[in-house]
């Protein structure tokens, strides 16, 4: 265990969509954010594994029979595979597009992005397990518990 000397007005844990408000609001207001996420990306279920990929997969269905019904008046016809293909590709774009928006506006407002598993040790520090397994202790005045839910 080691300790760190970074200490924060607001850590925020969990980057979904309450979690990501809740710290650009506390930037915008002026405090010293940090966000933590276990998770490679951003955004959460939500993004990953939740209401925007099984969104993006049905309305892209709809779209690929428009493009079958389509096709067969014209005489051409569509591979097998071109539906489950052009799903996936639609699907992989819009989340990394997803992605990239949240980073983008999580490093303009100056938030500091830790990568590992929040372990609260009292009111005022948090402990943050690393992926190789280290754990670093950041201090805070707030915390804001964003973890969301599992799909």
């Amino acid at each position: 265990m080691s300790t760190h000397d970074a200490s924060f007005d607001v850590i925020v844990i969990g980057s979904g969509p309450a979690g990501q408000k809740a710290a650009v609001q506390s930037a915008k207001k002026g405090k010293r954010v940090a966000i933590i996420e276990q998770d490679r990306f951003l955004g959460g279920a939500c993004v990953h594994r939740g209401m925007i990929p099984s969104k993006t997969l049905s309305e892209n269905a709809l779209r690929v029979k428009k493009m079958r019904e389509n096709a067969s008046l014209c005489r051409f016809e569509l591979g097998e595979d071109t539906e489950v293909a052009a799903l996936l590709d639609r699907l992989g774009a819009v989340i990394d597009a997803h992605d990239g928006f949240l980073a983008c506006q999580i490093e303009r407002n100056g938030i500091v992005r830790l990568h590992g598993r929040a372990h609260l040790r009292d009111p005022k520090t948090v402990a943050l397990e690393c992926l190789n397994g280290d754990e670093v202790i950041y201090s805070s005045k707030s915390f804001v518990i964003a973890t969301g839910s599992v799909p």
